[in-house]
């Protein structure tokens, strides 16, 4: 999980780096790395500022090599709505302009309508991304500036984080993780930041009536 300083250094970081908008979607849906790379154009409502997550992509290793292939979501509540926040509509918005230029380059599209194409027009690997992630932190660590290692699924630990940090209930970010139960989502993502400590502490302040000589 990303602390909130460190979410801002690395994306400032990654801000020209070919997967700076996939990041940002992540941290702002929580959504898996799979349910990313296979999303479409036609999974995003801009109107109502919402997207449906339908499928995961998965990446198999076959007879005769690796493959993609669509999958159906695990449990039922892995189909799911989530709003959009303004900064994942810009980085949407920013993707489908990015897209409409390569599409102008390569006629031949393997997946066609997909948000995240590599430009080959296939979806990204995972590896791929994780390597997109420690070519920044290595850039950061350049400039005297470290973060400890982490992996794509690290986005979503941040995002469920923060939606409980800022109030957001339990209830509705198991709807938005699609988890199929509570207790799921409170074990697994809801952890306590040490800002989130200090904050919460100062609350505290003068309630016992305790007076400070």
């Amino acid at each position: 999980m990303l602390g909130i300083e460190e979410t801002k250094l690395f994306l400032t970081y990654a801000k020209d780096h070919r997967f700076y908008n996939i990041f940002v979607v992540a941290l702002e849906t929580g959504m898996r790395i799979g349910e990313l790379r296979g999303l479409y154009w036609s999974d995003i409502d801009f109107e109502r500022r919402a997207l449906h997550v339908r499928r995961t992509m998965c990446h198999i290793h076959g007879e005769n090599g690796y493959y993609f292939e669509e999958h159906e979501p695990k449990t039922f509540n892995g189909k799911r709505l989530i709003p959009l926040t303004n900064a994942c509509i810009d980085a949407l918005i920013h993707q489908k302009l990015l897209n409409e230029t390569r599409i102008k380059k390569r006629k031949c599209w393997d997946f066609k309508d997909l948000v995240f194409p590599t430009s080959s027009g296939k979806p990204f690997q995972e590896v791929a991304a994780i390597d997109a992630i420690n070519e920044i932190l290595n850039k950061m660590e350049a400039d005297g500036i470290r973060i400890k290692k982490f992996t794509p699924h690290a986005f979503r630990h941040t995002f469920a984080t923060r939606a409980i940090e800022n109030g957001m209930s339990p209830k509705t970010l198991q709807k938005i993780l699609g988890h199929s139960s509570l207790q799921m989502t409170m074990d697994l993502y809801c952890h306590v930041s040490d800002e989130t400590l200090f904050d919460e502490m100062k609350k505290m302040e003068n309630q016992n009536g305790v007076k400070v000589v």
